[in-house]
């Protein structure tokens, strides 16, 4: 699995090693782990979704463009965590939207679980905000965290699976009695 050309595949987290280069796509190579950038995807199927989907060992990625829609990974990243750039991203991003001050408490909900408000606080001092997407300079900043091992992230894979086991994999990662966080599923 850690040889085929999409190794690891989390919905639409992708990461995975570059099997083939279009003539006229620049700065990313035959054998370069990349991850791509799903919300910058072609538009394709039959309802033009324009979020990849990444549920395969292989996939095609039309346009892309170094740096704006696909990235290319240190080769000695770990493949189990790599995946998490988009996810991280995401949150990285709704931090940066509530601009925290080292006094200020910061409670991030994942997964839509329900956040534990605390008696002690008014909701006068509570602010929700989402995070709607994220920047290349955000993606660019979780890469090198992820890459420096600069964050601590091995906790948030918390099951790995075959793509023979799908099934179970969509149900551990949707039922909330597995605990689970996030669900690696490898190809």
């Amino acid at each position: 699995h850690r040889n085929s050309c999409l190794s690891n595949v989390m919905t639409i987290e992708g990461v995975g090693k570059v099997c083939q280069v279009a003539t006229n796509v620049e700065g990313v190579k035959v054998g370069d782990i990349v991850f791509v950038e799903p919300t910058k995807a072609h538009k394709a199927g039959k309802i033009e979704a324009d979020v990849l989907g990444t549920f395969g060992e292989y996939i095609v990625y039309q346009d892309a463009n170094l740096d704006y829609n696909i990235f290319v990974l240190d080769p000695n990243i770990d493949l189990d965590l790599a995946p998490l750039v988009e996810p991280l991203s995401v949150g990285k991003q709704g931090v940066l939207c509530t601009n925290p001050q080292p006094t200020d408490n910061v409670n991030v909900s994942v997964n839509n679980d329900e956040l534990p408000i605390n008696g002690g606080i008014f909701m006068s001092e509570a602010k929700i905000i989402g995070s709607a997407g994220y920047t290349t300079e955000t993606i660019k900043e979780v890469i090198d965290h992820l890459e420096n091992k600069r964050t601590a992230s091995g906790e948030i894979i918390t099951a790995k699976f075959a793509a023979s086991e799908i099934e179970t994999a969509m149900v551990q990662a949707s039922d909330k009695q597995y605990k689970n966080i996030k669900v690696l599923l490898e190809f």
